[in-house]
């Protein structure tokens, strides 16, 4: 499957909502309570115009959205996130995902590496991030959950 990347527009407001709030994404991140809708308005207004966000939308050739990236720019880091539509998991999505967003990212940004915080129970995560060029740095506890900080590095 031919996948393409595009930005996240106002018009998506509706899809990231229904995407953070599927079961399997609540479960794997680290806050696990369903997010309000004005919550989510609010911060995705913010982060659509954020110039140290790049949200990303992945599409399937018939123009279907597949999926979402997420990489931000922190004071002293840069993480990335990311989610597939619950009807494209188990397809092989998440690496070439994960590979155009990082480059795109790398390219737009000037930066040296990007990290991710994955729950050592998400091995799906893992798995994927790992195949895309991430190293596992770090073990760590976060919101009582063992942890894994995985880097990127640009090259």
């Amino acid at each position: 499957m031919q996948i393409y990347q595009r930005k996240a527009k106002l018009s998506d407001l509706d899809l990231y909502f229904v995407w953070t709030n599927d079961s399997t994404t609540r479960s794997n991140s680290y806050n696990t309570q369903e997010v309000d809708y004005q919550e989510h308005t609010n911060w995705f207004l913010r982060k659509i115009e954020d110039r140290k966000s790049l949200l990303l939308v992945f599409e399937n050739e018939e123009n279907i959205p597949v999926g979402q990236i997420r990489i931000e720019q922190k004071t002293d880091e840069n993480i990335i996130g990311i989610s597939i539509d619950t009807n494209f998991r188990s397809l092989g999505l998440a690496v070439p995902m994960l590979k155009i967003a990082c480059e795109a990212f790398f390219t737009n940004f000037q930066v040296k590496n990007i990290h991710a915080y994955i729950k050592k129970t998400n091995l799906a995560s893992l798995n994927s991030f790992k195949k895309a060029g991430f190293e596992i740095i770090n073990e760590l506890t976060i919101s009582n959950e063992a942890s894994y900080l995985l880097e990127k590095k640009y090259v």
